[in-house]
């Protein structure tokens, strides 16, 4: 992999926290591989996503089964933080409740659906299945 500036680097993409069985909301992470190797994950209220002034930071959730939020939930971005490198590795479905704002990108297996009024600044890839919008809003970056 090459960085922005052109020289090679790696990126470990390895399990860094264990989340199993946590809610994301009400947390502030920074940069790291964060996964729930087989269980779902759920976020209720505000995930802060902190760069701690790095703006090459990354941010992976690794979620073994589907990812859903409630509604008004919220992906927020500090510190540098950019959507172009946050990865939301999803192994079946990804429904983001109604009037939610992420970040980032979900990548999902099977199918993700958003709810009215959802606002997504990044990208919604699925796989296998459709991916449904209910006047939701999807703004993609431009990512070196």
């Amino acid at each position: 992999m090459r960085g922005r500036s052109g020289t090679s680097r790696t990126r470990d993409d390895q399990c860094t926290t264990d989340l199993t069985g946590s809610d994301l909301g009400g947390r502030a992470l920074t940069s790291g591989v964060y996964c729930f190797p087989a269980s779902e994950a759920k976020l209720t209220g505000t995930l802060v996503l902190d760069a701690k002034g790095d703006a090459r930071a990354v941010f992976i959730f690794q979620i073994g089964l589907a990812f859903s939020t409630a509604t008004t939930s919220r992906v927020q971005l500090v510190g540098g933080a950019v959507e172009c490198n946050v990865f939301w590795q999803v192994g079946s479905s990804a429904t983001i409740g109604g009037a939610s704002t992420t970040s980032g990108n979900i990548l999902a297996a099977t199918s993700i659906t958003l709810g009215a009024g959802v606002l997504v600044d990044g990208r919604a890839l699925a796989l296998n299945g459709a991916v449904t919008m209910d006047t939701s809003d999807v703004t993609v970056a431009a990512c070196p």
